[in-house]
């Protein structure tokens, strides 16, 4: 149950999946993209996938559709590997 409550599940938003190069500014990279749509970063989760790659997952607010901050990221030059809108559930 933690573990979905740190990842936000059960959260309105959007969750994105993202791969990125283990390398230094890359979370500020990120994190500036998601400024830049007006959006708050509300989980996130960081996991080595294969080396030199990391794998972060990002639940976030706010109002824009998943295709367009898919797009943002992509022009970026970042991998997205999931994006979904998610709803708001009780956990058990």
């Amino acid at each position: 149950m933690l573990f979905l409550e740190i990842s936000g599940y059960g959260q309105d938003g959007i969750r994105i999946g993202l791969e990125v190069p283990d390398n230094p500014h890359v979370l500020e990279k990120i994190a500036n993209l998601i400024s830049s749509e007006n959006l708050n970063i509300e989980r996130t989760i960081v996991a080595p996938k294969t080396d030199p790659m990391l794998c972060v997952e990002l639940q976030v607010e706010g109002d824009v559709e998943p295709e367009h901050l898919k797009e943002v990221f992509v022009e970026a030059g970042v991998t997205v590997t999931e994006i979904a809108e998610t709803e708001a559930k009780e956990l058990d």
